[in-house]
């Protein structure tokens, strides 16, 4: 019995770590928020009034904040529905 390589995990069979590109469930939820956010800012903006393009700007915005301060809204919601 080898004592070191049952106490390894195998990386081949863990399917959890290999679909998972970006390491963090919440960082895709953020993105995936971010993106919802830009395409329906766009859509209001094509077919319904041209403020509606300002969305961008507030999503924009918004990414900055977070990147310089750590505090991210999408992020303390997903925490609470799902964490």
């Amino acid at each position: 019995m080898t004592g070191n390589a049952t106490n390894t995990p195998s990386t081949a069979n863990d399917t959890s770590t290999a679909n998972d590109t970006s390491g963090n469930a919440s960082e895709r939820f953020v993105r995936a928020v971010a993106g919802t956010v830009v395409l329906i800012g766009f859509v209001l903006g094509w077919f319904v009034d041209d403020l509606f393009f300002l969305i961008h700007v507030f999503a924009g915005l918004n990414l900055l904040q977070s990147s310089v301060t750590g505090f991210c809204p999408p992020e303390k919601v997903y925490n609470r529905l799902f964490g």
